[in-house]
């Protein structure tokens, strides 16, 4: 005679247990990591911006012997200034990529009407500074657009980022910020913290013979009265 089978046990407490407490320990990192990939598009959008501007930087310095256009603008203080005349000369549709991505700098892409553009980069929609005086023949690797800074001051600083906070001046995460360079590339420079302020790396600080860059013109960013 056929003994009879033995009832399948089922999982007991333990076993619920330990379910459980995997899916309570991985939705406790989804938050976080969520959050680190939606920063890093964030990011990368912003690079792509900087990259952009910089390119019609040098579509402008084509046809101006290298020269970028604050060149050609009587007392350029701002940054506003400069990339409003990339669009008076129509190398660029509208104002977008001047804003920021989770920044209190956005563009409205109203830009007005010809020939002066006069609603393009108006005061609060520019997120870039950029360091005056260049052209396409220095160094590539030097800095020509960066993040905007707590002020224009000379090297610039930042103050570390802060979750939640639109204003101007912070870093991203672990004291990171986009600078663009003269060669078309935007790096994630990791500043260094010498107090309560975020400031450049040293080799960004000096000019192509390492000396300290004296001549530099810095262009703000114009806020919103």
């Amino acid at each position: 005679m056929n003994e009879p089978e033995k009832p399948k046990k089922g999982w007991g407490r333990l076993q619920w247990g330990t379910v459980i407490v995997v899916l309570l320990m991985m939705s406790s990192l989804a938050v976080p990591l969520g959050n680190m990939l939606l920063l890093a598009a964030y990011q990368g959008r912003q690079a792509h911006s900087g990259r952009k501007i910089i390119l019609s930087l040098k579509v402008f310095a084509q046809d101006w012997k290298g020269r970028y256009p604050d060149s050609f603008i009587d007392q350029a203080t701002t940054a506003n200034e400069v990339f409003r005349r990339l669009i008076q000369e129509e190398i660029l549709a509208d104002d977008s990529i001047f804003g920021g991505e989770i920044s209190p700098y956005y563009a409205d892409r109203k830009i007005g009407s010809a020939p002066d553009y006069a609603e393009a980069v108006k005061p609060g929609e520019n997120h870039w500074m950029m360091l005056g005086g260049q052209s396409l023949h220095h160094p590539p690797d030097h800095p020509l657009i960066y993040e905007n800074a707590l002020d224009s001051t000379w090297p610039p600083h930042w103050k570390p980022h802060s979750k939640g906070t639109m204003v101007r001046g912070r870093t991203w995460s672990a004291g990171k910020v986009l600078i663009g360079l003269n060669d078309g590339s935007v790096v994630i420079a990791k500043t260094r913290d010498p107090a309560d302020t975020f400031q450049l790396p040293a080799a960004m600080q000096v000019d192509q013979n390492g000396k300290p860059w004296d001549d530099i013109k810095v262009l703000d960013i114009e806020e919103k009265n």
